[in-house]
C-alpha cells in the first residue's frame, strides 16, 4: 500500500524498478504516487511511482516534460498514463 495522497498497489509483491525513461520505448500504467527525494545540500529532486502493465512498480525521476505535465493536471495519482509524450524529453 501507498499511503497519503498515493494509490494502492494491485499487487503488493510487484518488482520495484528504477526506470530510465529517456531509453523506454513504450511504458504504460496507473500513476501511484508523486514523491521528493532529499540528496543533501538542500537538493531535492522530485519522482513518481507508476504501476506498469508490464506488472512492475517503477520509480521514474522527473524530466522537464513530466513536471510540466504535472502542473497541467495530467499524471495525476490513480490515473493511467500511455501518453510518452509526458513522459519523455522531446
Amino acid at each position: 500500500m501507498i499511503s497519503g495522497k498515493g494509490s494502492l498497489l494491485s499487487d503488493e509483491r510487484l518488482q520495484l524498478v528504477v526506470t530510465n525513461v529517456r531509453r523506454v520505448r513504450d511504458l504504460q500504467g496507473r500513476v501511484l504516487i508523486h514523491g521528493e527525494e532529499e540528496q543533501g545540500s538542500g537538493a531535492s529532486r522530485h519522482y513518481l511511482l507508476l504501476e506498469g502493465t508490464d506488472a512492475r512498480i517503477h520509480l521514474l525521476y522527473y524530466t522537464p516534460e513530466m513536471e510540466e505535465a504535472r502542473s497541467r493536471g495530467k499524471l495525476r495519482a490513480n490515473n493511467f498514463t500511455s501518453d510518452d509524450r509526458s513522459l519523455k524529453e522531446r
